[in-house]
C-alpha cells in the first residue's frame, strides 16, 4: 500500500495521504500537517549530497530520464566517492531508492528507466528551493511575464526554463553564482545573444535543448568551468568547434543533432568521460584522431549515426587505445570496417551495443537490460568466429534475405540472455539439421527452429518477427533439454505465417519462469498449446498449474486460432500469477480452452470464453476485441476463485455475443474488485448484467455501454426470485457513466426498481431507445422509472453529455438554475433524424462554471439565440458566458449562413474564449458578420467556408497561435494583418498563409518535404522560388500533373538530399530533366557523388511508366 515503505509510523498516515491525493496545482490548497511532513521528510534525508539530488529531482520535468539526471548531477558534482560513470550510476540508483522509501521519490508510469514526484512533493520541494530565491523555476504551464531583477538574479544558483510561454532572453546573463542552466523552449526563432553568458561563468551544467543555431553564441568559449554540456535535438550545422575549448568538460551529448561532422577540436577535450551522438542521422564523418585523443572516456554512444568506418572518417581501430572505455554502442554499416581483433576486444568492454549493416528500425536502439548486444544484417558465421561470440549476451539478426541457418555448426551459447531474429524469409533453422546417417536434410515442414543441437540455457528474451518456420521447437523434446529454455522471461511471436505448431505441453510445463508472452500475425497457428502428450498419470480432478509466474498474455490477428489449447478431459487449466489477458481479431476462437463434441455428424463447440475449465486467480484486467464466433464470456459454474482481482473488463466487436454474464443452476458469479467494464459494437446483446451480478459490484467505478443491442442493461433473475419486490441498486463508486447508441434499449431494468448514484461526476447519455432517462423527484414515478432522478445526480456532475432529444428534459423551468453549478464541461450529442431547437443563452447562463461546450450532430441553425427567436437585441444586452474557454462544433450540417445572428455581441457573451473548434460544417459561410475582437482567443481549428459569403467584417484574434485551416474559400478577403499595422495579401487565403510562414520562419530549414495533389507544396515547388539548400528527403505522390521533380539547376543545389521517394504518379516520366538553357549535364552532375542517395519509386500507373521511366532526361 502506498506508505507503507516509510519506517516512522507517525509520518505513514501523511505519507499515504500525499501518495493518494488528486493532482492540485496549487500551494494553498496543501494542508499544513501535509506541508510539515513533506517538509521535515525532505530536511531529516541523512545527508546533503541526498537532499541535493532530491532537490535536482524536483526541478525536472515529470517523467524524467534517470540517465538525465545523472549527467546533471555529476555536472554539479553530488555524487562524491566515486571514480568511474558506472560507480556514479550505480550510487545515484542507491540514492534514489532511498528517496523512494521515504515516499518523495515515485517509480515512473513509463518505465524503469524512468522516475517521477508527486505533485504535493513537487510543490514543497518548489517552495523550499524559492525562499531563499536561489532557484528561477517556471514550467510549461507557466508564462514568463518578467525576468527577475539584477539583484536576485545575482543570488540565483539554478535556472530552469521547461517550455514556458511567452519566453524573452536578456543580452546578458548576469548571474555570477549560477551553477546550471536549463532553457527548453517551443519556439524555434528563440536565439541566444552573443554576450548571454558572459556574465555566468561559473556555469556547470547547460541544457539547451531543442534550440536553432544559427551559430553557437562567441561567449560560449567563456564558460570553461562547465562540466556537462547537452545540447540534444539542436540544429547545430558545423559550428561546434567552439566546444573544443571547454577544457572541464567531462560529458557532451549532441543527441539527434544535425551535426555532420565531429570536428578535430571535440579531440581536445582532454577530460570528456561521456560522449552521446546517438541518433544524430546527418553525422558522417569523425575527424581522425579526435576518438583516440579522449583518453578518459569511459562511455561512447554512437548509434543510429552514419559514419562511414575507416572510409574518409576515423577507424574503429582508434576505439582501441581507449584503455577506460566500458561502454560502447555503434552502428557500423559494413562489416568489413571493422579492424580483426575488434569483436575480441569487445570482452573487455562492460556493455556494448553494436549494429551491423545500414537502416536499422528505430526500436532497436531501445535501451536494452542486456549489457552486451550484437545486431547484425548477415549471416552470423560472416561476421565472426565461435570464440568471439563466447562473450555475448544479446544477438540480433534481421534482413538476412538469403539466410538459412544462423550458425553452421552445433554450437552453445552459454551467456547469451536475448535472442531476436527478424525478417529471414529463408531461414530453416537455427543451424542445420540431420538426423545420424543421413545424407541430406530433413525437409522444410520436419524442421524446427530449435533441436537438440542448439540451447540457450540462459536465454531470457525470445523475440521472433517473420520467419516461415513452421515449428520452433521439436515436437518430441526430451526433458532436458525442454529446462534448456526454462529462464526464459520474455516470448513474442509475430508474423509467422507458415508456424504451425508452437510450444508442446512438456515444454509449457518448463517455462516456468515466462512473465511476457505475446503472439501477434501467426495465420496458420490453431493451439497455442497442443496437448495431446498429457500424460496418463494427472488425474482427470487434478488443477493443471501452467506459467507459475506469467504477467501478461497477447493473442492478435490469429486468424485461425481455436483456442489456447484444446482439452477433452476434466481437467483445470489454471493460470496462477497472470495479470493481463489480450485477445483480439482471432475470429475463429472458440473459447480460451476449446471444447468440441460431435452431435452426429456435426461438430459442436460451446463458444463460450471461460468456463469451468479454466481458472485466473490472479487476473487483473481482460480484453477481448473482434471475437466473432463467441456467443458467451462467462459460464456457470466457475472453478473457485476464479476472477477474485478482476479490475477491468474491455469487450468490443463480438457481433454474436449474447451473454457477458449467464448464471446457471449452480451458483452465481462473484466478482468483487471489478472496477471498469467497457462493452462496445456488441449487437446481439440483450443485456449486460444479471440482477444478482450487478448488485453485488461494491467497488465499480467506471461503466461504458456504447452501439449495442441491449433491451435492458441489468436482466430479472431467471427464477424469478426478484418479480413482485422492488430492487435497489447502489452504485456508491462509479463516478463515470457512458450510454450511447442503444437503440433498442426500453429501460434500466425490467422490473420495479430504484438507484443511487452518490458518486457520479461523469454522464455521457444519447440515443438510449424508450429508456427514460430524466424524472422529477416529485413526479409520479411510473413503471419503469427514470434512470435518474434531476435532483439527486445534476447537482454533483462535473462533465454532462447529453443526447438532443434529453436537453428539453432539463432545460425547463421546474429544473432549478443552482442543479448545474459544478458541471464544467457540457456536450450535446445530436440525432439528424430529429430537429432541434437553436441554443438558447438562457439555458447556458445555469452553467456558472462552465469551461467547455461541445455540440455535435445537431440540427441547430446557429450557435446563440434569444428566447423563441425573437431576434430582440435587447435579450442579448448583458448576457455574458465569461467562464468557458473552449468550444468545439462538429457536423453541424444546418449552419448556413454564420455560428451566430449579425447583431451578437459574440465578443461581449464570450469573452474569455481561448479556443474554437468547426469540424464539418459544410454549409457555414462565416464566423459572423459583426465586429469582433477576441481578445484571449489562442486556437482556431478548421473553418469550412463558402463561395457565397459576401459579408464583410473584421475579427481580431490577438493572441492565436495555432491555426488550422480545412477546405477555406474567401473570395472577399482582401487582408491578412499580423502584428500591429502589418498586412499581408497574396491572392487567397491559403498562398497568403503559406507565404506568410515563409516570410517567417524561412524554409532553409526544412529537411523533409511532401509533395502531393492535396496541398499547396506542389505549385510552391514548381514555381521553385524557395531555397531548400539543407532538404534531405522528398517524398511525391500522387502528383498527377509532374512529368519530373528537378531540373538540372534544383538538383545541383540539392546538396543535402538523401532520400527520394515516388509513389502513384502517372504522368512523371524524369526524376531530373535538362531545360533549354542547361546542356553538358553529365559534365556538371554525377549521381554517383550524391553518397547515400536511396531512391524509392512503386505504383507506377499499371507499371507502365516503371519500365519506361529514366532518372535523366537522355536527350
Amino acid at each position: 500500500m502506498a506508505g507503507d515503505c516509510v519506517e516512522s509510523a507517525d509520518l505513514r498516515p501523511t505519507a499515504i495521504e500525499v501518495a493518494n491525493r488528486p493532482y492540485s496545482g496549487n500551494s494553498s490548497e496543501i494542508s499544513a500537517e501535509i506541508y510539515s511532513a513533506i517538509e521535515l521528510s525532505i530536511n531529516h534525508l541523512p545527508s546533503e549530497d541526498l537532499k541535493q539530488i532530491f532537490m535536482l529531482c524536483s526541478l525536472l520535468c515529470r517523467d524524467t530520464r534517470i540517465e538525465e539526471l545523472l549527467r546533471y548531477a555529476i555536472g554539479l558534482g553530488l555524487i562524491n566517492g566515486v571514480d568511474t560513470l558506472q560507480e556514479a550510476r550505480d550510487s545515484l540508483l542507491t540514492m534514489m531508492s532511498t528517496l523512494k522509501e521515504s515516499c518523495l521519490l515515485l517509480d515512473s508510469n513509463t518505465n524503469e528507466q524512468f522516475f517521477d514526484v508527486h505533485d504535493l512533493t513537487y510543490i514543497v520541494a518548489k517552495s523550499i528551493a524559492s525562499k531563499d530565491n536561489q532557484v528561477f523555476l517556471l514550467k510549461e504551464e507557466d508564462v514568463l511575464t518578467d525576468w527577475p531583477d539584477e539583484d536576485s538574479l545575482k543570488k540565483l544558483n539554478k535556472i530552469c526554463l521547461q517550455y514556458p510561454s511567452n519566453i524573452r532572453l536578456p543580452d546578458q546573463l548576469n548571474c555570477p553564482h549560477l551553477s546550471l542552466f536549463l532553457l527548453l523552449s517551443k519556439d524555434f526563432s528563440l536565439t541566444l545573444p552573443a554576450d548571454f553568458f558572459k556574465e555566468a561563468t561559473n556555469l556547470k551544467v547547460l541544457d539547451l535543448s531543442g534550440m536553432q543555431f544559427s551559430s553557437l553564441a562567441s561567449s560560449f568559449c567563456l564558460l570553461t568551468s562547465l562540466s556537462t554540456l547537452r545540447l540534444d535535438e539542436c540544429k547545430l550545422g558545423d559550428n561546434i568547434n567552439i566546444i573544443g575549448g571547454l577544457k572541464n568538460l567531462e560529458i557532451l551529448s549532441l543527441w539527434k543533432s544535425d551535426i555532420r561532422i565531429l570536428p578535430k577540436e571535440i579531440g581536445q577535450l582532454v577530460k570528456l568521460k561521456l560522449l552521446d551522438v546517438s541518433w544524430c542521422a546527418n553525422l558522417k564523418l569523425i575527424a581522425d584522431g579526435v576518438l583516440s585523443s579522449l583518453s578518459r572516456l569511459e562511455e561512447l554512444y554512437m548509434s543510429g549515426t552514419g559514419i562511414q568506418w575507416g572510409q574518409s572518417s576515423a577507424s574503429l581501430a582508434e576505439l582501441n587505445t581507449l584503455s577506460r572505455l566500458s561502454t560502447l554502442e555503434v552502428q557500423i554499416p559494413d562489416a568489413m570496417a571493422a579492424p580483426q581483433d575488434f569483436f575480441e576486444g569487445l570482452q573487455q568492454l562492460e556493455r556494448y551495443k553494436i549494429f551491423i549493416g545500414e537502416e536499422w528500425e528505430c526500436a532497436c536502439f531501445g535501451n536494452s537490460q542486456y549489457s552486451r548486444t550484437i545486431s547484425v544484417k548477415i549471416a552470423l558465421q560472416e561476421l565472426t568466429d565461435e570464440e568471439s561470440l563466447s562473450h555475448l549476451k544479446n544477438l540480433h539478426i534481421q534482413d538476412g534475405l538469403d539466410t538459412e541457418y544462423i550458425i553452421n555448426d552445433e554450437n552453445d551459447f552459454p551467456p547469451l540472455q536475448s535472442l531476436t531474429l527478424q525478417r529471414l524469409p529463408q531461414l530453416r533453422s537455427f543451424c542445420p539439421q540431420q538426423e545420424p546417417g543421413a545424407t541430406s536434410s530433413l525437409p522444410q515442414l520436419e524442421l524446427s527452429l530449435f533441436s537438440e543441437k542448439t540451447s540457450f540455457p540462459f536465454l531470457e528474451n525470445l523475440w521472433l518477427k517473420s520467419i516461415n518456420v513452421t515449428r520452433v521447437w521439436h515436437k518430441q523434446l526430451s526433458s532436458t533439454f525442454s529446462r534448456a529454455y526454462e529462464n526464459l522471461a520474455t516470448l513474442k511471436i509475430e508474423g509467422c505465417g507458415s508456424l504451425q505448431h508452437l510450444i508442446s505441453f512438456s515444454m509449457a510445463k518448463c517455462l516456468v519462469h515466462l512473465v511476457d508472452f505475446e503472439i501477434i500475425g501467426c495465420n496458420c497457428l490453431r493451439e497455442i498449446i497442443f496437448m495431446e502428450e498429457i500424460e496418463e498419470e494427472i488425474r482427470p480432478t487434478m488443477t493443471l498449474s501452467l506459467f507459475p509466474r506469467l504477467k501478461s498474455l497477447e493473442l492478435k490477428d490469429l486468424q485461425h486460432l481455436i483456442g489456447f489449447c484444446s482439452f477433452s478431459q476434466t481437467q483445470v487449466i489454471e493460470f496462477p500469477a497472470l495479470k493481463s489477458l489480450s485477445i483480439e481479431n482471432c475470429p475463429a476462437l472458440e473459447g480460451f480452452i476449446c471444447k468440441s463434441s460431435m452431435e452426429g455428424n456435426q461438430y459442436i463447440s460451446s463458444q463460450v470464453l471461460f468456463d469451468n475449465k479454466v481458472a485466473f486467480p490472479s487476473l487483473e484486467v481482460v480484453s477481448t476485441h473482434y471475437l466473432i464466433k463467441l456467443k458467451m464470456i462467462w459460464e456457470n459454474p466457475l472453478p473457485a476463485s476464479s476472477f477474485p482481482k478482476l479490475r477491468g473488463i474491455n469487450i468490443t466487436g463480438l457481433p454474436n455475443l449474447k451473454y457477458i454474464w449467464k448464471s446457471g443452476p449452480n451458483g452465481i458469479f462473484s466478482f468483487k474488485n471489478l472496477r471498469q467494464i467497457s462493452v462496445v459494437e456488441c449487437w446481439s446483446l440483450k443485456n449486460v448484467f444479471p440482477a444478482s451480478l450487478v448488485r453485488d459490484l461494491p467497488k465499480l467505478g467506471e461503466l461504458k455501454i456504447l452501439g449495442c443491442g441491449v433491451e435492458e442493461i441489468v436482466s430479472k433473475a431467471e427464477d424469478g426470485s426478484d418479480s413482485g419486490t422492488t430492487v435497489t441498486f447502489e452504485f456508491d463508486q462509479l463516478f463515470s457513466l457512458l450510454l450511447g447508441w442503444l437503440p433498442e434499449c426500453k429501460c434500466f431494468y425490467p422490473g420495479r426498481h430504484t438507484t443511487k448514484w452518490q458518486m457520479l461526476k461523469e454522464l455521457e447519455v444519447y440515443l438510449c431507445g424508450e429508456m427514460k432517462i430524466f424524472g422529477m423527484q416529485l413526479e409520479q414515478l411510473d413503471s419503469p422509472p427514470p434512470l435518474f432522478l434531476v435532483e439527486k445526480v445534476i447537482p454533483k456532475l462535473q462533465r454532462l453529455t447529453l443526447g438532443a432529444d434529453y436537453i428539453a428534459m432539463i432545460s425547463g423551468g421546474q429544473c432549478s438554475s443552482s442543479l448545474f453549478h459544478e458541471i464544467k464541461g457540457l456536450a450535446v450529442q445530436g440525432n439528424q433524424a430529429k430537429l432541434v431547437i437553436d441554443f438558447q443563452i438562457s439555458f447556458l447562463e445555469r452553467f456558472y462554471n462552465l469551461e467547455e461546450l461541445r455540440i455535435s450532430g445537431c440540427a441547430i441553425k446557429e450557435l446563440f439565440c434569444t428566447e423563441g427567436d425573437t431576434g430582440d437585441k435587447e435579450v442579448y444586452v448583458g448576457t455574458t458566458l465569461p467562464t468557458i474557454r473552449k468550444i468545439k462544433l462538429t457536423g453541424l450540417h444546418n449552419l448556413k449562413s454564420c455560428l451566430w445572428k449579425q447583431d451578437v455581441q459574440v465578443d461581449h457573451i464570450l469573452p474569455n474564449l481561448e479556443t474554437l473548434v468547426v469540424h464539418n460544417c459544410e454549409n457555414l459561410m462565416s464566423l459572423g458578420s459583426s465586429s469582433a475582437s477576441f481578445q484571449n482567443l489562442t486556437t482556431l481549428e478548421e473553418i469550412v467556408g463558402s463561395e457565397e459569403d459576401e459579408a464583410t467584417c473584421d475579427i481580431i484574434f490577438s493572441r492565436l497561435k495555432s491555426l488550422e485551416l480545412g477546405v477555406v474559400k474567401a473570395p472577399l478577403l482582401q487582408s491578412v494583418e499580423y502584428g500591429e499595422g502589418r498586412g499581408h495579401w497574396s491572392g487567397d487565403l491559403d498562398s497568403t498563409v503559406q507565404q506568410l510562414h515563409s516570410t517567417k520562419v524561412g524554409y532553409q530549414g526544412i529537411g523533409y518535404f511532401v509533395l502531393s495533389k492535396f496541398s499547396k507544396s506542389i505549385e510552391i515547388w514548381k514555381e521553385n522560388s524557395l531555397d531548400f539548400k539543407n532538404l534531405t528527403v522528398v517524398e511525391v505522390e500522387e502528383c498527377n500533373s509532374l512529368e519530373y521533380i528537378f531540373s538540372v539547376s534544383m538538383a545541383l543545389e540539392l546538396v543535402q538530399l538523401k532520400e527520394i521517394k515516388v509513389k502513384n504518379c502517372r504522368m512523371m516520366e524524369y526524376i531530373i530533366k535538362k531545360g533549354a538553357e542547361e546542356t553538358a549535364m553529365d559534365t556538371v552532375w554525377s549521381w554517383d557523388n550524391r553518397i547515400g542517395v536511396v531512391l524509392r519509386i512503386d505504383k507506377f500507373f499499371h507499371g507502365k511508366y516503371y519500365s519506361s521511366m529514366s532518372i535523366f532526361e537522355n536527350n
